[in-house]
């Protein structure tokens, strides 16, 4: 399933870098997925003006204002948020969720589910 990647834009909001955020780059990479990297929701922002996403992937450990700003920027974008089981889900109601920790593979199926799924923005 991860192969509805392949030359597919995806937005990949990674907030701090971790083993597990290096291991889901390079699965996305692995399956052709041209990959915009952001480190911040401004900077996910930014892009969003740049490129025209076929999905977004965002990792958020804590939800905050800024990062409700660009969910509601994301709005159009099949959109896959990572998140904390400390986290409030309702931050992020409307958003498919995965808590972590999870698999780079159950992230690659779960984005690709809804990139594949005739959602993209």
């Amino acid at each position: 399933m991860p192969s509805r990647l392949r030359n597919r834009t995806i937005l990949f909001v990674y907030g701090e870098i971790d083993h597990f955020v290096v291991e889901v780059h390079q699965a996305l990479d692995q399956t052709g997925a041209d990959t915009v990297i952001a480190r911040t929701p401004s900077d996910a922002t930014t892009a969003l003006t740049r490129f025209d996403f076929n999905g977004a992937l965002v990792n958020f450990l804590q939800g905050t204002d800024e990062h409700q700003e660009l969910l509601r920027a994301l709005a159009g974008v099949p959109t896959l948020v990572l998140c904390s089981p400390l986290t409030s889900f309702s931050a992020f109601s409307g958003f498919p969720i995965l808590a972590r920790p999870v698999t780079a593979d159950a992230v690659l199926t779960a984005l690709a589910r809804l990139v594949g799924s005739g959602h993209d923005g």
